[in-house]
């Protein structure tokens, strides 16, 4: 699976991904960050098992911390994004990407399947770990680290909407 979606709103760029993609493609100039821990809460959907297994521990640890905002070229240098490109293009990329695998495969959809079949975690191995992650984050949820990180969240969401609203009036 490969998924990478850029916005870009008010020169701001929004970097979506899912951590489960086989592989990242991502626009030099868009971020990424994970916020689980500012918000008081961990990875709740397999976010952390998977930048494990991309990342090793040690780097997860540290995207997974909250302190890490990359750009793309720092992203790639981490290891978390296998290419970067010039924003605008992630898309067309990403496919030229996916083609290459069918080229690759002489077109054999059934022989990339079998591979990623043949790479993966053993389900039993994974559905425990997924529930184990899913545990600790609902643990978290709703506590007092959690309600202060949403409150100081939103407070920041209005201010920002203030000041857009009060640059919009003045041009």
């Amino acid at each position: 699976m490969l998924l990478e979606v850029e916005l870009n709103y008010q020169r701001e760029t929004l970097f979506l991904t899912i951590s489960w993609a086989d592989h990242r493609v991502m626009s030099e100039t868009a971020t990424v960050r994970f916020v689980q821990a500012k918000m008081g809460v961990s990875p709740g959907w397999g976010g952390g098992i998977a930048l494990t297994n991309i990342l090793g521990r040690s780097k997860a640890l540290q995207m997974l911390n909250g302190t890490l905002k990359m750009n793309g070229t720092e992203a790639k240098e981490f290891g978390f994004v296998d290419k970067t490109v010039k924003s605008g293009s992630a898309i067309v990329k990403s496919r030229e990407l996916l083609e290459s695998y069918l080229a690759a495969a002489d077109g054999s959809i059934d022989a990339i399947k079998g591979i990623k079949k043949a790479l993966m975690v053993d389900p039993e191995v994974l559905k425990s770990a997924l529930l184990r992650e899913r545990d600790s984050f609902l643990s978290l949820w709703g506590k007092d680290d959690f309600q202060i990180a949403l409150k100081k969240s939103l407070v920041t969401l209005s201010i920002k909407k203030g000041e857009r609203k009060t640059s919009r009036k003045s041009k």
